[in-house]
C-alpha cells in the first residue's frame, strides 16, 4: 500500500508543473507572492527516517526570491495514524537538508509543507503544527526560554477536511484537485464508487491533456487501494462511470507502459549479458595466456612438459597460475613451481 502511495505521489508531484500550484496554495498568500515559481527545480534525494520510508513520502524543491535561494520540502504522510510529535521529526529533516545543500555560514530558508489525509473514520489532524506547541514549560512560560528553544511551524495539507468545493476554490488546477480528490476518496468511498465521484475531473483532466501517465498513476492507485488485481475490471469501470474514450486512451496508455518497461527489461539484460560476456572472455583470456605462459617457461628451464604436468596446469584457476609464475623465479625444481 506503501508502494502505491508513495508511486502516486512522487509521479505526479516530482513534475514541477504539477507540484508548482499545490505548494503555492498550501503557502501562505506573502510568500507565495514572493517566490519566482517559474525557477522551480526539484531537487534529487530523500530525508526521511529509514523506518518510515513505507509511511512517509518526500521531494525537495528549490526556487528563487529575488536573488534569494528559497528550498520546499514537500513531506506526504500516508501513514494511518497522526505523528504526535511531528514537528520533531520535521526539525530532523530540516537539519538533513541544510547538512546537505547549505553553503558558507548563511542558511537557506525552508519552507516544509506537510500533505495528509486521515484514514476512514478520522477526523482532522489533532497534533502540533508548531515546535512551540512541543514544550513543556510550567513555571517557566513567558520567562523568555521560549527564545532559546527552536520555533517553527510547518503548513499543513489536511485532505480530510478539505470539500469539492474548497480544492476548486483554491486554482490548484484540474490534476492536482483530481489527485487531492483521489488520495481523500479511496479509502472512504470504495470501489466502483470512487470512480463515480471522480469522473467529473478526470473528465476536465482528460480534455485539458488527455491520458498521461499521471493520470495512469491515479487510476493505479485507485486499483491498488481498492485491492483491484484484474485491470479488466479497471478498464470496465472507467468505460461504464468515466467513458468510453477515456477506457480506450487509459487501456492504450497500459499498453504502451508495458511495452516500454518489457522494452528496457530486455535491453538492460542484453547489456547486462554483453558486458558479463565481455568480463568472462577477459578472464578466460587472461587464464589461457597465464597457463601459456607458465607452460612456456617451464619448457625453457626442465627442457620437455610431460602430458602429467601440462593436465596439473589446466587445472590450475588464475590465483594458483600466479602464485606458480612468481614460485618460478626462484623455484629450482619442477615440483617447487607447481607447489
Amino acid at each position: 500500500m506503501g508502494q502505491a502511495h508513495d508511486g502516486l505521489f512522487k509521479k505526479v508531484f516530482g513534475d514541477p508543473d504539477n507540484a508548482r500550484p499545490a505548494l503555492r496554495a498550501a503557502l501562505p498568500e506573502a510568500i507565495g507572492r514572493a517566490i519566482d515559481w517559474d525557477s522551480l527545480t526539484p531537487i534529487a534525494g530523500t530525508f526521511v527516517d529509514v523506518d518510515l520510508v513505507e509511511k512517509v513520502s518526500d521531494l525537495l524543491f528549490q526556487a528563487r526570491a529575488g536573488e534569494q535561494k528559497v528550498l520546499l520540502y514537500f513531506l506526504f504522510e500516508h501513514q494511518s495514524t497522526v505523528d504526535l510529535r511531528m514537528p520533531l521529526r520535521i526539525l530532523g529533516y530540516m537539519q538533513r537538508i541544510w547538512a546537505k545543500h547549505a553553503t558558507g555560514s548563511r542558511l537557506p530558508p525552508i519552507v516544509p509543507v506537510v500533505l495528509h489525509h486521515a484514514r476512514p473514520g478520522r477526523s482532522e489532524w489533532r497534533a502540533a503544527t508548531s515546535m512551540g506547541e512541543m514544550y513543556e514549560l510550567g513555571p517557566l512560560a513567558g520567562t523568555g526560554i521560549e527564545g532559546l528553544n527552536p520555533q517553527f511551524r510547518f503548513v499543513l495539507e489536511d485532505l480530510s477536511q478539505q470539500s469539492d468545493e474548497q480544492l476548486a476554490a483554491r486554482s490548484l488546477g484540474a490534476l492536482v484537485m483530481l489527485v487531492y480528490a483521489a488520495l481523500r476518496d479511496v479509502r472512504v468511498k470504495g470501489f466502483p464508487e470512487v470512480l463515480v465521484g471522480l469522473a467529473d475531473l478526470i473528465r476536465a483532466v482528460w480534455a485539458a491533456e488527455g491520458v498521461s501517465e499521471a493520470t495512469g498513476a491515479v487510476f493505479k492507485y485507485i486499483s491498488v487501494v481498492a485491492g483491484i488485481e484484474d485491470r479488466r475490471v479497471l478498464l470496465d469501470a472507467i468505460e461504464e462511470h468515466v467513458g468510453p474514450r477515456i477506457m480506450e486512451d487509459t487501456m492504450g496508455l497500459f499498453e504502451t507502459i508495458e511495452k516500454t518497461a518489457k522494452a528496457q527489461g530486455k535491453a538492460e539484460g542484453k547489456a547486462e549479458g554483453k558486458a558479463e560476456g565481455k568480463a568472462e572472455g577477459k578472464a578466460e583470456g587472461r587464464l589461457e595466456g597465464a597457463r601459456g605462459t607458465l607452460l612456456k617457461l617451464l619448457g625453457r628451464r626442465f627442457g620437455e612438459i610431460s602430458a602429467a604436468t601440462e593436465k596439473a596446469v589446466e587445472r590450475m584457476d588464475l590465483a594458483e597460475l600466479d602464485a606458480a609464475l612468481e614460485r618460478f623465479v626462484n623455484g629450482s625444481t619442477l615440483d617447487e613451481v607447481l607447489g
